[in-house]
């Protein structure tokens, strides 16, 4: 599932011209990237669903160079166009039956890496999470 989602991003040419590439996306614990915007998946609980189908929520954090959250609410509008996309899709361990948006973040920022940032959070619905 992690694979499947990180490639609908990454391979999105709008997003590409945004400055999301696969080289900007990371996974988990990240030090400072220098690359400017990058994005970062934070997963989160697994709740039970019927059978082998689970909900899983996922927040994408989008970062950037500061003062403009022009970028920032482009690409977090791209990315929920691309994700909520996803239907019956399979997924190298399983299926994507469906993603949901459930918000975006107001502006923020992180003083630590320098930027500001907005998050998307998504509930995503399959199996073999």
């Amino acid at each position: 599932m992690r694979k499947t989602i990180a490639r609908a991003v990454y391979n999105d040419a709008e997003l590409n011209s945004l400055g999301i590439t696969r080289d900007s996306i990371n996974s988990g614990d990240v030090d400072t990237p220098s690359q400017r915007p990058y994005i970062v998946f934070r997963w989160g609980e697994t709740n039970p669903g019927v059978d082998v189908v689970r909900q899983r929520s996922l927040v994408v954090w989008v970062h950037d160079r500061p003062n403009d959250y022009d970028r920032i609410d482009q690409i977090i509008k791209r990315i929920r166009d691309v994700l909520t996309s996803i239907a019956a899709q399979r997924t190298d361990t399983g299926w994507i039956s469906s993603i949901d948006w459930t918000l975006d973040s107001g502006d923020l920022s992180d003083d630590i890496s320098r930027t500001i940032i907005r998050t998307s959070t998504f509930n995503i619905v399959g199996s073999g999470q």
